[in-house]
């Protein structure tokens, strides 16, 4: 392998050409990574497990053959095309859509959500607050005295993982906010790992400065062309609010996170109640910036946020679910709450799915089975592109209730090796759901409902107590819950009082965008939160290896 140090001396050119596009030139040291050489172009194809050579995801075609990324060497002449991943489609809606009429025979997808207010926010009497119709304060964080025209506009932000979503709203007193403008984003820190632990190893490797720079870029990006489609100018803008995890914050304030990645998993950052634009973003004059608190190393801001979306006027005791690559919740009954991190794994995103995908466009959403046969419905009635996470439930269901799958996991033999075939793809492969994949799917369903079912244990509390079960999350908004119910990720108790939420980190960084005050509530949660660690509880090995098995599932 040639010296990393001799091989910057030694540009080569290679082309490439992405999703059918032209080819472009680009320089590139010899015998570097061509991973890390199209990551430092922007070329770079999605890259789930980081560029470990794990998942398979980083695939490029050099002379007609599919290869990884992460496994070859740049050198000169070198001509490759990265296939389009089929995810330029992002959904951005807060609200359930409703729900169609079951019809087995209908083949059409849901259509994307309509971009507007959160329904739980607007039209549910006891979540509506008062906070939400207050204008922001005179002081708010921004450095400048603000004018009464000034203070009607916020933008709100949720630093996803995988998605980054940014809303402009107007504020008048006594009255809803109004969203003027939206636009979402995939992180392109994806090309660093598609999962937290990705990110951090990455960043711990070198990539801090280069992964905080991407996120910086694109939001501060977001804020300007949403101001120059509403027709605002920046310093019209009084507040931004920011949700997000407790990694994807650290990186977009360039602070190091190995700490999060290791155990005891302690967090050596401390929030400022607010930041300067140019704190945040490096450069540039704009509004006062509020970060969201965390509750601790893997429940995050977004959680905080959440809380803050669903928490209504009335006491009620609630769980909030957040069925991403840690399966984050957050319990709360009267003043006190419970927090737990389920290590679920990326499987209900997509990953590690063999034919997995985001919640995107062409995403296989819903799986029925009738007569043998699989019938499939995509997000946006496209041609189907792979599974994603709601789709990977229906399919459990699906085989279970069809008795294509024994108690314990086990396909059916007809099925065990190649899979059981749901669809074909535009580009002709077969879209399947092997024994892996159930595997995947087994160890992510039993880390949440062991996670669950500590939570409870710790609280005192059962499912039953709870009056709502909030789903957060375009997972949440897409899930069938019966068939949450039949793979046995939900208990049924409480699936009987779930509500898909949406965006409620999106939601609740608007809320706060409507009255700052609500960021002593957020630091108030955290510190009246008891944070449970699965990792350390006596029983979440045992409960989480008993709900590996489908037994005892209702079917």
């Amino acid at each position: 392998m040639p010296d990393p140090a001799n091989a910057g001396a030694n540009p080569v050119r290679i082309r490439v050409r992405k999703g059918g596009e032209s080819f472009v030139e680009i320089a590139a040291a010899e015998g570097t990574n061509l991973l890390d050489a199209l990551r430092d172009t922007g070329l770079a194809p999605p890259a789930d497990c980081g560029g470990q050579g794990l998942c398979g995801k980083c695939l490029v075609r050099v002379n007609g053959e599919s290869r990884p990324a992460c496994r070859l060497k740049v050198r000169a002449g070198l001509c490759l095309e990265i296939p389009e991943t089929g995810e330029a489609a992002i959904q951005t809606g807060y609200r359930t859509p409703a729900r169609p009429e079951e019809n087995p025979g209908e083949t059409r997808s849901r259509a994307e959500p309509e971009i507007s207010p959160p329904s739980f926010l607007t039209d549910r009497a006891d979540a509506k607050s008062a906070a939400l119709t207050q204008p922001t304060r005179p002081d708010a964080p921004g450095g400048r005295d603000t004018s009464a025209v000034a203070r009607r506009f916020c933008l709100a932000a949720d630093i996803g993982t995988t998605t980054v979503v940014a809303q402009i709203a107007a504020f008048r007193q006594g009255e809803a906010p109004r969203i003027l403008g939206t636009r979402a984003f995939l992180n392109e820190q994806r090309f660093y790992g598609a999962d937290v632990l990705s990110r951090i190893r990455s960043a711990d490797e070198g990539n801090l400065e280069a992964m905080s720079a991407i996120i910086r870029s694109s939001l501060g990006d977001a804020v300007f062309s949403l101001c120059a489609e509403t027709g605002l100018d920046p310093e019209e803008l009084s507040l931004l609010c920011a949700a997000g995890n407790t990694a994807m914050i650290h990186i977009l304030l360039g602070q190091p996170c190995s700490s999060l990645g290791r155990h005891p998993y302690t967090i050596g950052l401390k929030l400022k109640d607010s930041y300067t634009f140019a704190e945040v973003f490096g450069k540039g004059d704009g509004p006062g910036v509020l970060i969201l608190p965390w509750i601790s190393a893997y429940v995050g801001g977004d959680i905080s946020a959440g809380y803050l979306a669903c928490r209504g006027k009335r006491p009620e005791t609630a769980l909030l679910l957040d069925l991403g690559t840690n399966g984050e919740m957050l319990l709360w009954s009267g003043d006190r709450a419970w927090s737990c991190s389920a290590p679920s794994g990326p499987a209900f995103e997509g990953c590690g799915i063999s034919c997995g995908v985001g919640g995107v466009r062409g995403a296989i959403c819903r799986v029925d089975l009738l007569e043998g046969n699989f019938i499939c419905r995509t997000i946006g009635d496209a041609a189907p592109i792979g599974l994603c996470g709601s789709g990977v439930l229906d399919v459990l269901a699906c085989l279970r209730r069809g008795g294509c799958i024994d108690a314990e996991g086990r396909l059916e033999e007809r099925f065990f090796e190649k899979g059981a075939r749901l669809a074909r793809a535009a580009d002709g492969r077969d879209i399947t759901f092997t024994q892996g994949d159930v595997r995947e799917a087994q160890l992510a369903k039993a880390a949440v409902r062991a996670g669950l079912e500590v939570l409870f244990m710790e609280s005192g509390l059962r499912a039953e107590d709870l009056d709502s079960l909030y789903l957060a999350g375009g997972f949440g908004q897409q899930l069938r819950l019966e068939s949450a119910v039949v793979a046995g990720l939900l208990p049924p108790e409480a699936a009987a009082k779930a509500v898909p939420v949406g965006n409620s980190a999106l939601a609740g960084a608007m809320r706060l965008c409507g009255n700052p005050e609500l960021l002593k509530e957020a630091q108030t949660l955290r510190e009246r939160t008891t944070e449970i660690l699965p990792a350390r509880h006596p029983d979440f090995q045992d409960l989480f290896i008993r709900h590996i098995s489908f037994e005892g599932a209702r079917l």
